[in-house]
């Protein structure tokens, strides 16, 4: 023990023996193996987890299938939007039947991560490992196909359909998918992120009276119309960059819900519409074209013992939608069996199926049972493809 002078006596501390110095140090070691083991364990899981679970199902035809984003402005003001007198501008994603592949792009890319992400409680720095798509940004496109407009559920963003989308773009069709400004849960336009404004909410939500719902989805049913209308026109324009590759005499317009009906409807607003098909739609309370909507259309339902109904409810839908579309010649009415309404919100369903234990029909037939008889229905009325529609086999 040593003084300084004057001071309180200071004992010194002993020295840490160097055995057990080398203990802790043994120790690190183990501890930091241990977490980076653990660290890959994690990595590797997740790649096998995402690339077995995750993938969407592979498209069913034998074209490579291109991905393009796309901005038009309308020449009228957004009267749905939080600046009613600001022009009215629509995002359309278009896939494509492309010329050769290459490695498939993000599902969700850029700005629409974020919002994707949050909508499906996933962090946004997964997303894109977790659900992955089949098709390539900017790729080349093939020359004078079919163009198919596709319209969304209201509120539903056409990213939900993707996996629908790139199996029907499979088989040489181009899909232009409308995202209703204002009307979608999210909608991405350039670097802006737009959500769904007061006077874009579908109104039967709120509103106990059914009757003081129909002139708001009739004006929204006019947008819409117009918002088709419009993706056609700039597509087929005389200096659009995509009009050499798609064939102006071959339109359709197909759609789920609200979507659906309005693209019924587009048959008889826009005569360069030749065909139609309304994925568990129905016609749309209030359309006062209803009566001349042109043939041909076809309806894929939801099945309604599926949804706990009996059967007298199926065959009451049957006799209103005949009747609400009987001006179209010819009318094809299917009920997918097992089908909920939902079902048809393509990558939601699949997902729900791979991860958890979500009714309804496997991942795979949740795409291929409805796209089978919608390339078979463009096929014979837009192609001209010979044989007897529907096909043999046909559910419903």
């Amino acid at each position: 023990m040593t003084a300084d002078a004057g001071g309180p006596a200071v004992r010194p501390s002993p020295a840490v023996p160097e055995r057990r110095r080398r203990r802790l140090r043994r120790r690190g070691f183990v501890w930091i193996g241990a977490a980076g083991a653990l660290v890959v364990l994690a990595g590797t899981g997740l790649t096998w987890w995402t690339s077995d679970h995750a993938r969407l199902p592979a498209p069913s035809g034998p074209a490579p299938v291109g991905r393009a984003r796309l901005t038009f402005t309308e020449n009228v003001p957004d009267g749905l939007g939080d600046s009613p007198t600001s022009p009215r501008q629509v995002a359309v994603t278009l896939l494509y039947p492309a010329v050769r592949s290459g490695p498939a792009s993000p599902y969700a890319p850029g700005r629409l991560a974020g919002p994707v992400a949050a909508d499906m409680h996933v962090p946004a720095f997964l997303l894109n490992q977790m659900v992955r798509p089949h098709l390539r940004d900017g790729a080349s496109a093939a020359s004078r196909t079919p163009l198919l407009v596709f319209l969304p559920g209201w509120s539903t963003p056409a990213q939900y359909y993707t996996s629908t989308l790139e199996d029907i773009a499979s088989h040489g069709y181009a899909v232009a998918a409308v995202w209703p400004t204002d009307c979608s849960d999210f909608t991405v336009l350039g670097h802006r992120v737009v959500r769904q404004t007061r006077a874009g909410r579908d109104p039967t939500l709120s509103t106990p009276d059914p009757g003081a719902a129909v002139p708001v989805r009739r004006r929204v049913a006019d947008y819409w119309l117009r918002d088709a209308s419009t993706v056609i026109d700039r597509l087929l324009a005389a200096g659009s960059p995509w009009r050499a590759h798609l064939d102006p005499g071959r339109v359709g317009a197909f759609g789920n819900s609200f979507g659906g009906a309005v693209a019924a409807e587009l048959t008889a607003r826009d005569r360069r519409v030749r065909a139609a098909a309304d994925l568990g739609g129905g016609p749309v309370e209030g359309i006062e074209s209803a009566a001349s909507v042109r043939g041909p259309i076809m309806l894929l339902r939801a099945d309604d013992r599926a949804r706990g109904f009996g059967s007298d409810q199926a065959e009451r839908d049957r006799t209103a939608y005949a009747y609400s579309y009987s001006s179209a010649k010819p009318l094809y009415d299917f009920v997918l069996r097992g089908f909920l309404p939902e079902t048809f919100v393509s990558d939601k369903a699949v997902l729900a199926r791979r991860f958890a234990r979500a009714r309804g029909p496997s991942a795979h037939d949740t795409v291929t049972v409805p796209d089978r008889l919608l390339v078979s229905f463009f096929d014979h009325h837009l192609r001209g493809t010979p044989g007897p529609f529907p096909p043999p086999g046909t559910p419903g």
